[in-house]
């Protein structure tokens, strides 16, 4: 109700972009630990070792794809923010 509307559409913009990238980590993460559990069961079965913490580089194309697409989510709630007339809103 202070802000501008400018104020109020990067706000929400960046609230798009933490979400992905804390998404992306989690979601990592978890990848990673659960491929790692799992390992044990796979070099039984394949006689292959398997590791969970092997990182590759494309991971790097996976993290931009997930804030390319947080901004993308987050592009028409913050344009519906932005042409919202606060006063007309407020005096209904």
């Amino acid at each position: 109700m202070g802000s501008s509307s400018i104020k109020v559409f990067v706000s929400i913009l960046l609230e798009g972009i933490y979400l992905a990238i804390i998404g992306f980590f989690v979601g990592w993460l978890l990848s990673h630990l659960g491929m790692q559990i799992f390992s044990g069961y796979l070099t039984e079965s394949y006689k292959y070792d398997f590791s969970g913490w092997i990182f590759v580089q494309e991971e790097i194309y996976i993290f931009m794809g997930a804030i390319v697409i947080g901004i993308l989510a987050a592009l028409f709630p913050a344009y519906k923010a932005y042409a919202t007339d606060i006063s007309k809103t407020l005096s209904k």
